[in-house]
């Protein structure tokens, strides 16, 4: 009893010191806090797809927290937030260390009680415990840490006994905990301890084959039970995680984030248990941990382990201890050295092991866990010996010492600050005028539709200025109880590049009254509100777009409306109502839209074309014609954008000439591909573009000595040929597609294979051996390996060019009829800087000249009409550049010490004191623009040059600083006496930006006490011909309005997964469901004792579901989200195994009697 009032005394203790202030804590990863509101949290979370989150998104992993949940909620009317909060962190902290205790004492023997106790307080208080659980603030982690040496201790006493009881009691303890497994590396984890502790009882030490039986016996049973009574959130996870998991990380994605993070697990930092980015380096925990003393104390703990370590290896009963200990130290260190590149082939040839990306951090608990009984084990060991060679007085100092240097590093755990966030404090206090607005929804009569949370930041994460602040994931979803919120991106590609389109339509240069109330209408938004408590230029949290959240351009605009009303205010909330009359339910019935493949369009770009109608999308290469027959117009965008070079047959010899003469010519493409190497991807982690990019260079080095054998007239032996023939097959057979290299340094990419392409097609036209003819069959080979690839268009040819180089933009269409279509290019409202080009695009058609005769028209160019059957098309043109953009350098604004010499040259000098800089405005700009950027810079001492783009969707600029705006550092070469050619291309503006300011910055230098100079003459700024194509069919010459074609005659929501009604068809009809686009949604219509499943089913508006129905007549109509039926299932399954477990119980317990 005393035992157990010990760790009630402490965790009373410790919790009491984190709640002193009367505010719990949220934010971060965690949201508001699920103690908030737990009924809201259960009412989500207990379907896998979430309503709420408007407009709908499928989250099948969370289901896992509803016990938590329905526990929390019966306790919601009794206890506050806060009460909740504190009480469920008190029965964790008592977990953590009673349950160690518990563990721990099955090891060592119950005679052994005060060890056990310190085994329970140094799992309570080791470093890991303070950093990665409670620091990291992540629920999953509290709960793994906390239940993890219960659950292992009846598990480790059902394999010894074979005990029904303790598997009940395992599975209800499981049941209870079954929040961690929202993140399946929690369950990972526990079946590892699992199978350890299995492994040991079986086989350590060796008893017989008859105990490995039956050990073996109990683990296959506990195994199923533990599966069968999970099954009701296993189902739905292993179901529907299938169609989530991979958008959200590729394996090179997995293997990057392990191969970094593992640089901070190497041994040093594992054995103490720390994690050097929070305690060392962004020190959030305090600059303490930096001191020296600090820097030990991790230390002590580590060597008493290792003497545990060398004790139990004496001990065949406790060897075990030590063996598993090392596994998890190699399990928790991930890619780091020693024995790392296991974990690196495992996440390269099995997608699955990506969620152990960060292992110390998902499978790190198991070192405290099995290492708590190792530390009392050794500290023993140090109390027997220096009780022999000292006597008791300095042993028991000696263990004081030890203790006490324990509870000193984990000191934030008894003052509150292992919360601390230094720029984002965890406390938080929701304003009482969000429950004012929340309470004046609930009282509104027959509210449907969606609020739209304002600004929308097209982030997940938001920053309020709430009194004691806010910083983490929006959750108006959970302060908002009586409609679904549109208030954060909902992790779906297409959707979330819908919903972008609410960070633009408020502003300008896209501010148009009746677009923005045809995307209310799309989205079934009836109410707004907007936040003016939120921070809004927190440009580590939005980016340094920020412009774009502006409070007062946002309520201007809301405010001059003809269609909305303002309702009601609270405090910093405003709510806006959509009038009646202007408001569109969730589902409508038409026959007006547009149909529209929007490809690698933005967003925006697509709105413009399709201002009023309805969009419908067709999923994948739809076959049927009733989308193109019933549509006012077909607005067909790019699916596919490349960027090639086409060389003349001189500029190619010459390169490949260079790059044997001069290989250290970084103006090469074959030396800029080793740069792009050192530069993005070197110690990156990501180390299959790092493999990608050494094959290539070693077939680089082929090419150039087949390119020796082609100028000498001479035949190459087939082995150089069957080389490179194995190299680039090793390429694009190993993970190429959707790599970094094929997504980052696609262009560069090009230029090479162009190189390679030249050389072989020049090789094999030189002669016919049988040498030359497989360089015609590798010329195929690696021509189709490009094109499937996406590197280069089908229509390519190389050395055809005859004016030295171009740069062509080439567009690939996917047409779904054969048809005369409208060529249209956007944005004719830069072409007056490209006098005389317009006309001379040199624009190709599936790799032939096609002839233009533009036209201005809107916003947009009409180019020609042009017959394409049905298929994929090419169509490209020459990347022209612009008129210099730069007149007159006295346009430039001078800053610091720089000046204009002879209206010519731009001298900037900086010395330790002062920099330079100059300005010059870029106005008539257009969103999505790049520009190419060259000048001649003569430098002396100087080897760092900066030009800083500042857009007008951004922030203020911050003087002589490049970190929070877009920024491009240059490299010259400081010890040169000639002047320098510099060029670079940058990344496209926002696609809001209207006017940027130009800065050219020599920064201070305080860490030199020369003076440096640049100079620079022949500044180019030209914008690059960088506009889209579209392809568009008009169908039909009807007014653009809306013309109902059905009616609901009624309509319920039963959950969230499922609606009926009733529906009045006057023809056949299109019916939008304004709801995220997922083909579980099915729709089955019902008359008289017939039922018809609709399974024509597209994607409407470019996020929803649109259904075409063939029917006419009134129907009963059924909406139903059908993978829900999985957690039904899983609960049906998991039901049965509760059965059959209670079945065994009742029959163990009827044994034990007779």
């Amino acid at each position: 009893m005393s035992q157990k009032l010990v760790f009630f005394l402490l965790s009373i203790l410790i919790t009491i010191s984190w709640f002193k202030s009367g505010l719990y804590y949220g934010g971060a990863e965690v949201g508001i806090s699920p103690y908030y509101n737990p009924a809201r949290y259960l009412n989500i979370q207990q379907f896998i797809w979430w309503a709420d989150v408007a407009p709908g998104t499928l989250v099948p992993q969370f289901i896992s927290a509803v016990p938590l949940y329905f526990i929390l909620s019966l306790l919601q009317n009794l206890l506050s937030p806060l009460m909740l909060q504190a009480l469920v962190f008190f029965c964790l902290l008592f977990l953590m260390g009673y349950g160690m205790y518990l563990f721990t004492l099955s090891y060592i023997g119950k005679d052994k009680v005060f060890y056990a106790v310190i085994a329970g307080l140094f799992y309570m208080f080791n470093s890991y415990m303070l950093v990665e659980v409670w620091h990291r603030f992540l629920y999953g982690g509290f709960f793994l840490a906390a239940f993890l040496p219960i659950l292992a201790l009846f598990w480790k006493l059902w394999i010894q006994k074979g005990n029904f009881v303790h598997l009940v009691i395992l599975l209800l303890v499981s049941l209870i905990s079954s929040y961690m497994f929202g993140n399946l590396t929690s369950f990972i984890a526990l079946w590892i301890a699992f199978f350890l502790l299995t492994l040991a009882e079986a086989v350590f030490p060796w008893q017989g084959r008859i105990n490995l039986v039956r050990v073996t016996k109990w683990f296959v049973i506990g195994l199923t039970f533990f599966i069968l009574t999970n099954l009701w959130w296993l189902i739905p996870v292993a179901k529907v995680s299938t169609q989530v998991l991979p958008n959200q990380h590729s394996s090179e994605d997995n293997i990057s984030t392990l191969v970094n993070i593992s640089k901070q697990t190497i041994l040093p930092y594992i054995l103490q248990y720390a994690n050097p980015f929070y305690l060392f380096y962004t020190q959030e925990l305090g600059s303490i941990y930096k001191n020296t003393i600090f820097l030990i104390l991790p230390w002590i703990p580590a060597i008493v382990i290792f003497l545990g370590l060398l004790v139990v290896l004496k001990n065949k009963k406790l060897a075990v201890l030590g063996l598993f200990y090392l596994i998890t130290i190699i399990i928790a260190k991930g890619a780091a050295n020693p024995f790392g590149y296991p974990y690196i082939w495992g996440f390269m040839n099995t997608f699955f092991i990506g969620v152990i990306r960060n292992p110390f951090e998902k499978l790190g608990v198991l070192l405290p866990f099995f290492s708590s009984t190792l530390f009392v084990i050794g500290l023993e060991y140090i109390f027997l010996y220096t009780t022999r060679r000292f006597g008791k007085f300095i042993s028991r100092l000696a263990i004081c010492i030890i203790l006490i240097s324990i509870l000193i590093f984990a000191f934030p755990m008894f003052t509150g600050r292992v919360f601390n966030k230094p720029d984002y404090p965890l406390l938080v206090q929701v304003p009482d005028t969000y429950k004012q607005a929340d309470n004046w929804f609930k009282k509104q009569k027959d509210i449907e539709g969606n609020i739209l949370h304002l600004p929308f930041t097209n982030n997940d994460v938001v920053t309020y200025n709430w009194e004691h602040g806010y910083h983490g994931v929006e959750v108006n979803e959970i302060l908002f109880t009586s409609l679904p919120s549109i208030t954060r991106n909902v992790g779906i590609k297409r959707v979330d590049d819908t919903l972008r389109s609410l960070a633009f339509i408020f502003n300008k240069p896209f501010l148009n009254n009746e677009q923005i109330l045809n995307l209310l209408q799309s989205f079934n938004v009836s109410y707004i509100v907007f936040h003016k408590d939120m921070r809004w230029d927190d440009v580590s949290t939005y980016g340094k777009n920020i412009k774009l959240n502006d409070l007062f351009e946002i309520e201007n605009t809301l405010n001059s409306l003809d269609f909305l009303e303002n309702k009601a205010s609270f405090g910093s909330l405003i709510i806006y109502k959509i009038k009646d009359s202007f408001y569109k339910p969730k589902i409508i019935f038409s026959n007006n839209y547009d149909l529209v493949d929007a490809g690698e369009s933005n967003i925006m770009q697509t709105l413009t074309f399709s201002k009023i109608n309805s969009q419908i999308t067709a999923m994948g290469e739809e076959k049927d014609n009733v989308l193109w027959e019933n549509s006012s117009q077909v607005l067909i965008f790019p699916r596919t954008i490349l960027y090639t070079w086409e060389y003349s047959k001189e500029v190619l010899d010459s390169m490949l000439n260079k790059s044997i003469i001069d290989p250290n010519d970084d103006a090469l493409p074959f030396n800029q591909l080793k740069l792009a190497k050192q530069r993005l991807f070197l110690h990156s982690g990501e180390l299959l573009s790092e493999t990608l990019i050494d094959k290539i260079m070693s077939a680089n080095n082929l090419i150039l000595e087949l390119n020796k054998y082609r100028i000498n007239q001479n035949i190459p032996p087939q082995s150089l040929l069957k080389s490179y023939d194995d190299q680039i097959n090793a390429i694009f057979t190993s993970g190429f597609d959707g790599s970094s290299i094929q997504r980052i340094l696609r262009s560069l990419l090009a230029k090479v294979f162009t190189l390679h392409l030249y050389v072989l097609e020049r090789f094999y036209n030189s002669g016919d051996t049988d040498n030359h003819v497989f360089a015609k069959e590798l010329y195929d080979r690696l021509n189709t390996y490009l094109i499937n690839n996406k590197v280069l268009p089908k229509y390519f040819s190389v050395g055809k060019e005859t004016n030295g180089q171009s740069q062509r933009r080439v567009h690939s269409f996917y047409l779904p009829k054969s048809a005369s279509y409208e060529l249209l290019i956007t944005d004719n409202s830069m072409f007056p800087l490209y006098p005389d080009i317009i006309s001379k695009l040199h624009i190709n058609l599936d790799g032939n000249p096609l002839s233009v005769t533009p036209s201005s028209r809107d916003d947009f160019t009409h180019l020609t009409e042009v017959e394409l059957d049905k298929g994929v098309h090419e169509i490209s043109y020459v990347m022209y550049p612009s008129s210099n953009l730069v007149s007159n350098l006295n346009e430039f604004k001078l800053e610091g010490v720089s000046q204009l010499v002879n209206n010519q040259i731009l001298k900037f000098t900086a010395n330790p004191q002062v920099g330079s800089a100059a300005t010059m405005v870029l106005d008539k700009l257009n969103g999505g623009d790049i520009y190419e950027i060259s000048f001649e810079a003569l430098t002396d001492n100087a080897d760092k040059f900066y030009i800083e783009m500042t857009e007008d969707t951004e922030g203020d600029n911050v003087v002589d600083n490049c970190t929070k705006t877009t920024c491009y550092p240059l490299e010259l070469v400081s010890t040169s006496k000639d002047w320098q050619r510099v060029s670079f291309v940058t990344t496209p503006l926002n696609i809001a930006t209207r006017k940027a300011n130009l800065r050219l910055l020599l920064p201070l230098n305080q860490f030199s006490t020369l003076t440096f100079t640049v100079q620079i003459r022949n500044l180019q700024i030209n914008r690059l011909m960088d506009n889209n194509l579209i392809l568009r069919k008009k169908l039909s010459n009807d007014s653009l309005v809306s013309s109902p074609s059905g009616y609901l005659t009624s309509f319920k929501k039963l959950s969230p997964v499922k609606y009926e009604g009733r529906i009045k068809l006057d023809k056949p009809s299109f019916m939008f469901f304004k709801e995220t686009f997922n083909p579980g949604w099915k729709l089955e219509l019902f008359k008289d004792n017939d039922k018809f499943k609709i399974d024509k089913h597209f994607l409407g508006n470019l996020y929803g579901n649109t259904y075409y129905i063939d029917k006419t007549g009134e129907y009963n109509f059924k909406l139903e989200f059908e993978p829900q039926k999985n957690v039904n299932l899983g609960i049906m399954v998991a039901g049965f195994g509760w059965v059959g477990i209670l079945i065994g119980f009742v029959y163990s317990v009827l044994k034990t009697k007779q």
